[in-house]
């Protein structure tokens, strides 16, 4: 068993401290009636009950966390009923939460309304993509001999164009 909180982090990996310490901090935050439980396995936070539970698993944050409800939540791996009123909630926490930015561009904007998500690598993708010539070449090719074909006083270059 750990004598403090810092014993217990001593050993883990530092990207999964910081995740640690960030919600340590967030629990603590609800007052100053919180009782801090370091246990062998993780730390614990109660008023009268235990309410919540974390722990570092190699980089991932782990924690529990008792509601009288259960919620929704994109990184919540499982809830269970723990008593007739309390539900448990388990959630998996890979890093930080990375900061949003301000505004997204309008070709972003247009997937995400048609009910598309991009991820990041898409987006990263698609601005690199258009910055080399040769990529805005090739469909600027097909344009140029269609309008060519199109203004052509030849009928036969429109029509074996659309064959």
């Amino acid at each position: 068993m750990y004598a403090s909180v810092d014993d217990y982090l001593a050993d883990k990996d530092p990207a999964g401290v910081e995740g640690f310490l960030r919600f340590r901090d967030m629990v603590l935050a609800l007052g100053p009636d919180v009782d801090e439980r370091v246990r062998r396995s993780d730390v614990a936070w109660a008023r009268d009950r235990v309410f919540a539970a974390a722990f570092v698993y190699s980089t991932r944050l782990e924690v529990a966390i008792d509601l009288q409800r259960r919620i929704h939540h994109p990184r919540l791996r499982e809830a269970f009923p723990t008593t007739d009123t309390v539900t448990t909630h388990r959630l998996s926490i890979v890093s930080p939460r990375p900061a949003r930015r301000p505004h997204r561009d309008a070709a972003d904007r247009g997937v995400q309304d048609r009910g598309y998500r991009l991820t990041h690598a898409d987006r990263s993708h698609r601005r690199t993509l258009w910055a080399c010539p040769e990529v805005v070449a090739r469909p600027t090719a097909p344009h140029c001999a269609w309008e060519e074909a199109r203004v052509s006083k030849s009928a036969s270059a429109m029509s074996s164009w659309q064959k």
